[in-house]
């Protein structure tokens, strides 16, 4: 009896390699993937990616259409895929981010417009961060995760406002020209995670 209950808890380290999904960008309709290779009892490296199209928003005038690739490095303190964990990662990739009923005016002058009109257009973009984490055991080849990360994201690009059409939602209007062309500074949650995650 004893023994079964042990079972679970030493199979993880067993595999040697991890595939999952994020169930929180499921949620907003954008497919995701993620690669893990343990390398070592106490150490893995992890790349996922993730796509949203253009031509899907995510809440009515929402947009937060994107490609990204993060790649990590992992120390597992009791042994790969398996307990908690500790995460460098970094981030690159291109979005499009819209619509978002928060008038920034009120923290940055740099924001002209309401964001309900507020449109970055093919920023590109990139980043590094920390992120810590926990594996929950169900199986020797299921696991469900859970992780948080912070960090620093530069999203360089221009940046439109939106006209208002009769039907109330905000389109990019022909020969709009952009009202600020640069970097975009944020410092903040940059990595957060519920997946379910199969183990070979």
């Amino acid at each position: 009896m004893g023994l079964a209950l042990l079972l679970p808890i030493g199979a993880a380290a067993q595999n040697k390699v991890a595939l999952k999904t994020n169930l929180l960008h499921d949620a907003t309709l954008s497919p995701n993937l993620a690669l893990e290779w343990g390398f070592a009892r106490n150490w893995s490296v992890e790349v996922s990616g993730s796509y949203h199209p253009e031509q899907f928003n995510v809440f009515g005038n929402m947009q937060l259409n994107h490609w990204l690739v993060q790649p990590g490095v992992r120390y597992w303190f009791c042994e790969r895929f398996n307990g908690a964990f500790i995460s460098v990662n970094g981030l690159f990739g291109q979005v499009q981010i819209g619509g978002f009923p928060l008038d920034m005016r009120k923290f940055s002058p740099k924001y002209g417009v309401d964001l309900n009109s507020y449109l970055l257009v093919g920023n590109k973009t990139w980043g590094a961060g920390l992120s810590a984490g926990y594996d929950l055991v169900l199986g020797r080849h299921w696991n469900i995760e859970f992780e948080l990360g912070l960090g620093y994201i530069d999203a360089i690009g221009p940046d439109y406002e939106m006209t208002k059409g009769t039907d109330g939602k905000y389109f990019l209007a022909e020969g709009t020209k952009p009202y600020y062309t640069g970097h975009h500074d944020y410092i903040g949650p940059t990595r957060l995670s519920i997946a379910i995650v199969y183990l070979f």
